[in-house]
């Protein structure tokens, strides 16, 4: 476990590089097919992985948000190059690199590196996780806290509608906090600075890695319908906070979509 998690790590910081070209030069934007917006240092990123996974681990397979390599292994690398391309692609320093190693659909090595502030988030199964090497754990503030922070994304490109759930937690006093890169927002729950994320996404490239984080946090981490997840295929979204208000954040979702 130690040899894939030194791995991911020394992958994030050489992702690093290529972020830095690209941040403080042009990062061209094209549009895929599902509407989403791609920039140059995203792909190149992608294709990094792909490269150094083949060099250390040719037997794994890579399932990359720009491209993928070899779906034939239980062992799967899954990756956001750059999560936050719009932001990033207009010089606002908040974009991360994510990577997760998955056994059977399980996370079970995990980075996510936030360049601007040298933020190296880290986790092993079993083996808590740490910040810049220092142990991190999610707060244990309730939903009737005035100070309780939470997340709730609500774009009409997403599968799921929660702008019903966004405006009940608004009118019931909870602070919300948007992010446009939604790893980094995830790190900031796995290190108590804010309860709770609700993202009604389905691809599992933004969340797979930070999965393993926030459990390893001592969070919850699940569907946005309670569930256990595996993500070698698309997810019913994703639902992580601390474990004092899971439960309910679960029960406001199924309020607004069953």
């Amino acid at each position: 476990m130690n040899e894939y998690s030194a791995f991911a790590r020394k992958l994030a910081y050489e992702s690093w590089k290529v972020m830095l070209e690209y941040f403080y030069g042009t990062n061209k934007l094209s549009q895929k097919k599902s509407g989403d917006l791609v920039g140059e240092a995203d792909i190149k990123i992608n294709k990094l992985v792909i490269q150094r996974v083949k060099e250390y681990f040719p037997m794994h397979w890579v399932y990359g948000e720009e491209e993928s390599y070899n779906d034939t292994t239980e062992y799967l690398w899954c990756c956001d190059p750059i999560d936050g391309t719009i932001p990033f692609s207009r010089n606002i320093p908040t974009a991360c690199f994510s990577l997760a190693l998955l056994k059977e659909g399980r996370p079970i090595v995990s980075v996510c590196y936030q360049p601007f502030l040298d933020e190296l988030y880290e986790a092993q199964e079993g083996s808590g996780a740490r910040l810049n090497g220092d142990r991190i754990y999610v707060s244990k503030q309730d939903l009737n806290d005035k100070y309780t922070m939470v997340n709730c994304i609500t774009r009409p490109s997403m599968p799921y509608d929660m702008s019903w759930v966004f405006r009940e937690l608004m009118t019931n006093g909870n602070r919300m906090l948007e992010f446009r890169t939604i790893v980094y927002a995830w790190c900031l729950l796995a290190r108590w600075s804010i309860e709770g994320l609700i993202f009604p996404h389905n691809q599992p490239f933004d969340c797979a890695a930070i999965d393993l984080l926030v459990r390893e946090a001592w969070g919850t981490s699940t569907s946005l319908f309670g569930e256990k997840q595996k993500f070698n295929d698309l997810v019913e979204g994703n639902l992580m906070s601390n474990w004092v208000i899971h439960d309910d954040l679960i029960a406001l979702v199924n309020k607004y979509t069953q």
